[in-house]
């Protein structure tokens, strides 16, 4: 799959969190139901699709730097089986489903220092480096809009917001970036040579 793809397949997927937290009502609200775990499992996918590609372009870089990625597509995957098992099992009190459901929060808190590594690797120019921070900085953002708003509708239509935007602009970047495309490139003309 190109890059373009995976970035438009992302940029469908990107809003699924936004509706996830229109239809059931944020985190404190939150009612699990199988059709919030498709949401999660959608939203969550376009996600990794961009962390691969991303990871790719830095696949020749220091070995921290691919330790990072590593680490991110690990918890991304964790977390996608609990999104699986939201659909099967919306609600389960099984300590596994519990761990899984864990690397929700994991994952998102731990893509600042995936935002943080590529904007610091430089491998990424243009706006694009800087947008794996910005998605990055959601979680924070959500835990500070929680802090001084409370749990309101105004925190989720701010969260809401925050991760439709953030992760339509990671798509862009994925779909947009020039470097992506050259890796990806120069990895097929080897491949048929």
């Amino acid at each position: 799959m190109n890059n373009k793809t995976i970035g438009l397949i992302s940029l469908c997927s990107s809003p699924f969190l936004a509706i996830d937290f229109m239809v059931h009502g944020g985190f404190d609200n939150h009612i699990p139901t199988s059709l919030g775990g498709l949401f999660n499992l959608i939203y969550m996918t376009g996600w990794f699709l961009c962390i691969l590609t991303l990871y790719q372009m830095h696949a020749r870089t220091k070995k921290i730097v691919r330790i990072v990625f590593a680490t991110q597509v690990v918890f991304l995957c964790l977390a996608e089986i609990s999104n699986l098992w939201s659909i099967v099992q919306p609600v389960s009190n099984n300590n596994l489903f519990t761990i899984l459901d864990l690397f929700w929060p994991v994952s998102n808190g731990f893509m600042f220092f995936t935002g943080l590594t590529i904007l610091l690797s430089k491998k990424i120019t243009g706006w694009q480096r800087y947008i794996p921070l910005f998605v990055g900085l959601w979680l924070p953002a959500t835990i500070a809009s929680s802090i001084i708003m409370g749990n309101t509708p105004a925190t989720v239509v701010f969260i809401s917001i925050y991760s439709a935007v953030a992760w339509s602009l990671l798509a862009l970047s994925v779909y947009t970036n020039n470097q992506a495309n050259a890796t990806q490139e120069v990895r097929l003309s080897t491949q048929t040579a």
